[in-house]
């Protein structure tokens, strides 16, 4: 595992394949860390690919770099971490693949900075034009109750108290029985021991649905 700095961050992240092989950005989703790469990386090693996969904001050993930068999770953050650690590591253009939240950021990423983005994978995602959240049909309403019960007070404090039970439902209930192991959880789990990966779930949620969420004014260009 490799650390740099940005303005806001000191980005964990992990890296493989041969130096100067083509990079590809590899952005994981929620609840998750870059050891959801592990089966895809390989491959794409094989193929030539450098790989970097870093821990998003609030995951982690990524930590921000003041206690007085808002915890803002919006995906328009962690489209700009996504670019910032680029510019970091000299990566003046880069494939780049996301999952979930990871998907998200991608899409933002190719669509505010296109002349840096060789291409965009997306998994789990789908793109969502103008990103506007709009209160779902009853039937997706009732699959959002995670997010419903961020939005209450007493509930995104249980969040906090515990950050791992909280993920793991989102793992037994999202897919198929059986698809992971205890082993595969524990790993990943590690991530959200980071103190800041409730404050950025929470805000992520809320600030959906609700008014007067933290906001970062260095995002409104």
């Amino acid at each position: 595992m490799k650390t740099t700095h940005t303005d806001v961050l000191e980005i964990a992240f992990e890296e493989g394949g041969p130096d100067s092989g083509r990079p590809a950005l590899l952005l994981h989703g929620w609840p998750d860390a870059p050891c959801g790469w592990s089966r895809i990386a390989p491959q794409l090693h094989a193929g030539g690919w450098r790989t970097i996969a870093p821990y998003l904001r609030g995951s982690g050993p990524t930590r921000f770099l003041s206690d007085k930068t808002p915890r803002v999770g919006a995906g328009l953050a962690i489209a700009q971490d996504a670019v910032d650690l680029a510019d970091r590591l000299a990566l003046d253009r880069f494939a780049i693949v996301g999952h979930d939240w990871g998907a998200r950021a991608a899409y933002t990423v190719a669509a505010l900075f296109p002349e840096r983005v060789t291409s965009v994978s997306a998994l789990s995602l789908a793109y969502q034009p103008k990103g506007l959240f709009t209160i779902p049909s009853f039937d997706q309403a009732r699959r959002f109750w995670y997010q419903w019960f961020l939005c209450t007070d007493s509930g995104a404090a249980e969040v906090q108290a515990n950050p791992t039970g909280f993920a793991r439902i989102q793992w037994e209930t999202w897919s198929p029985p059986g698809w992971f192991d205890a082993m595969e959880f524990a790993k990943a789990a590690e991530s959200f021991a980071n103190p800041d990966w409730a404050l950025i779930t929470r805000n992520a949620y809320r600030s959906r649905w609700r008014e007067g969420e933290a906001w970062d004014s260095r995002y409104e260009r």
